[in-house]
C-alpha cells in the first residue's frame, strides 16, 4: 500500500500541492502528463457526488469540468478519454484501492503528481514570451 487515502483526502491533498500517487496515461512527455492529471484530479472533486456514468451518460460525464479546464490546458480527445477512465475508476472503486491494484499490476506506471507542476497561472503565455524580437514562425511578420 502506497498511501493511504480516502478520496476526500486525496483532494485535500492535492489542493494543498502536496505530491499524490497516481498513473501515468500518456507517456508522451510531463505536459501531457500534466493535463491528463489535472483532467483526473478536478473529476474526482467535481463528480464525487454525482451519479456514476452509465453507458448512455458517459459522453457527457464531466462535461463542465472538461470545458472549464479545457480552456487553459487544450485537451486532446484522448487525454479526456484516459482522465475520465481513470476518474471514473477512482470514484467507483475509491482512490486508495485504485492505486493498490495498479501498485501489483502496472506498478512501471505509477507516479507521483502535483497540482504545483506546471503552475498555469505563473506560466507565461506564448505571445508573451516572444516579443522582445523573437519570432513564433518565419511567416510572423510582426
Amino acid at each position: 500500500m502506497l498511501d493511504n487515502k480516502t478520496n476526500k483526502e486525496l483532494i485535500d491533498a492535492w489542493d494543498r500541492g502536496e505530491s499524490v500517487w497516481s498513473i501515468e496515461m500518456g507517456g508522451l512527455g510531463p505536459g501531457y502528463e500534466q493535463c491528463i492529471q489535472i483532467c483526473i484530479f478536478e473529476l474526482v472533486r467535481d463528480m464525487q457526488d454525482k451519479p456514476l456514468p452509465t453507458e448512455e451518460t458517459w459522453r457527457d460525464w464531466g462535461r463542465e469540468t472538461i470545458t472549464r479546464l479545457d480552456k487553459d490546458l487544450g485537451f486532446s480527445g484522448a487525454q479526456v478519454g484516459v482522465a475520465k477512465s481513470i476518474a471514473h475508476v477512482i470514484l467507483k472503486d475509491g482512490y486508495q484501492a485504485t492505486i493498490d491494484k495498479a501498485h501489483i499490476e502496472i506498478p512501471d506506471r505509477l507516479i507521483q503528481v502535483s497540482k504545483n507542476y506546471p503552475r498555469i497561472s505563473d506560466a507565461p503565455t506564448p505571445s508573451a514570451s516572444l516579443k522582445g524580437g523573437a519570432s513564433a514562425s518565419v511567416n510572423d511578420t510582426e
